[in-house]
């Protein structure tokens, strides 16, 4: 089946809301950039800086929510994915494109790591395709990257690098489309991904090389896209 995908982008609007409670929700200020789009955003963990990415990397201030750096390509691929250092120093970007013609295929996924200033530190490229989710593990001394192929029949990936992007492990999974997001428990004791289509959600016990769990998330899957997300309640 001939697929074919197509993005345009023109205005990246980001609504940074004051919500004490779930049923009271205030804007405080939208985040306006022309021709532009976000991929994924992550606030430092001090709350002072909100790092957003898609064709482009934009640092800002999240109090006055005024720009502080904006930070082009050092390849062409657009960002797919950002995580933040738990010291809050530096952070790591995912990027990857895929195109979709008779069937679909992707180039090596690129992970670049940055200054919290936006100076370039170290830049890599992956036996990997589409690095959709990052996160840093509880420790710090880790990182996650979620991968999604672009061959349809090849398994993705949830690799894991210390913090010089030297690559530790990996573990696959999802079949037959790959991992879109992933995500450290707060214990540090699992690692948890979410597919990009199989409707699944996957529990690693990272540790000990082992798949622990898979949880059906149900709903649509199969070909055109059903992305599954990760979110972890603080007290786990």
């Amino acid at each position: 089946m001939k697929q074919v995908y197509s993005q345009l982008f023109f205005i990246a609007i980001i609504l940074i809301i004051n919500c004490p409670v779930y049923s009271q929700s205030n804007l405080i200020k939208p985040l306006w950039q022309q021709n532009a789009s976000v991929n994924d955003l992550k606030f430092s963990k001090d709350g002072s800086k909100l790092i957003t990415v898609g064709n482009d990397i934009n640092i800002w201030d999240a109090q006055p929510g005024s720009l502080i750096k904006n930070i082009q390509p050092v390849v062409v691929n657009p960002f797919r994915s950002v995580a933040i250092s738990k010291d809050g120093k530096s952070f790591v970007t995912g990027s990857g494109t895929s195109t979709c013609q008779d069937y679909c295929y992707a180039v090596n996924a690129f992970l670049s790591k940055y200054f919290i200033d936006g100076t370039l530190n170290m830049h890599i490229s992956t036996a990997e395709t589409l690095a959709d989710g990052l996160d840093y593990s509880p420790d710090g001394k880790t990182v996650a990257a979620a991968y999604h192929y672009g061959y349809y029949d090849v398994d993705g990936i949830v690799s894991i690098y210390d913090t010089s992007l030297n690559g530790i492990n990996s573990f696959y999974g999802h079949v037959p489309y790959g991992a879109a997001s992933v995500q450290f428990t707060p214990n540090g004791k699992y690692l948890i991904s979410g597919g990009w289509d199989d409707g699944n959600a996957q529990i690693w016990d990272y540790h000990a090389d082992s798949l622990v769990h898979i949880l059906p998330h149900g709903g649509f899957t199969g070909d055109g896209g059903n992305d599954l997300h990760i979110s972890i309640s603080p007290d786990q």
